[in-house]
């Protein structure tokens, strides 16, 4: 009885004209679009995933940078305990020029005071 019924069921639906067809039907429609929400998502990931490899790719890149400004730098700390001495040299140096120098245009604005 049940099976003569499915049957029955079943040619009902297939003779009947009006059933919607997948483009109509609302649940078809709803299995299509969660069909591309899927691939979508599959998509998405993959760009996450290869957006992640070109993003640790730029940072390996700058950390090589860095690796090899710190070996430069390291490199040129040897000659900083000459360049220190010299500079402080140099400041004094500096400082002394510019006392002669105000000395030197004292004397002279003693000069011209007294040739007046």
């Amino acid at each position: 009885m049940e099976k003569e019924r499915f049957r029955k069921i079943s040619r009902s639906y297939s003779d009947d004209r009006r059933f919607p067809t997948p483009a109509t039907n609302v649940a078809q429609k709803w299995l299509t679009q969660g069909n591309k929400i899927m691939s979508t998502r599959r998509a998405w990931v993959l760009d996450a995933s290869t957006h992640r490899d070109v993003e640790m790719g730029r940072l390996r890149t700058q950390l090589e940078e860095l690796n090899r400004r710190l070996t430069e730098i390291e490199r040129h700390i040897r000659y900083l305990s000459e360049i220190e001495p010299a500079r402080a040299r140099a400041i004094m140096l500096c400082r002394e020029l510019d006392n002669i120098c105000a000395s030197a245009e004292g004397i002279e604005a003693l000069t011209n005071l007294l040739r007046k």
